[in-house]
């Protein structure tokens, strides 16, 4: 399948650069990507670390129908605003502004909005229900504990 790519900058709190994949101009749901905790782009890399993860899961739910709309978390690579400042509520205030954004495009059913949150993305995906209505919600590999306490045990275990 072909698949259309756009990449665009979302006003938000911060301007967020996103990429829009779709496999054309007909109306379809959308599945909003959110990854997790670092500094991963918005295709899941970073300097020395390559896996295109994010991009291959946009081009997995592309392929099945969907639009996707993946992005660069604040403060990283073509978003906005300081990463080390960043809290939970930041994070998912711009997840919030990237569906507001999408509801206007005219090719995305605004009532069929999925988010697919990885590991961090899992918490603000949840979290982002009580901001915004979503169709649905996709939770992979979240954490189940508080975040402070998965923050620990991940420095934890970095250290062995």
């Amino acid at each position: 399948m072909n698949i259309i790519e756009e990449r665009v900058f979302i006003d938000g709190e911060y301007k967020i650069g996103a990429t829009i994949s779709r496999p054309d101009d007909i109306k379809r749901p959308l599945v909003l990507l959110i990854m997790g905790t670092g500094k991963l782009d918005r295709d899941g890399n970073m300097k020395g670390y390559k896996t295109d993860l994010y991009k291959n899961m946009s081009d997995m739910f592309v392929n099945m129908g969907y639009v996707c709309i993946r992005y660069d978390k604040r403060g990283t690579h073509e978003s906005g605003g300081k990463f080390k400042i960043a809290g939970l509520s930041d994070l998912v205030n711009d997840s919030a502004s990237v569906v507001e954004y999408a509801r206007t495009l005219p090719y995305i059913d605004e009532n069929r909005i999925i988010a697919c949150g990885h590991s961090e993305g899992a918490m603000i995906a949840t979290l982002l229900t009580k901001q915004t209505k979503l169709e649905r919600i996709i939770l992979l590999g979240g954490a189940c504990m508080c975040l402070k306490s998965a923050m620990e045990y991940q420095n934890f275990k970095m250290l062995d």
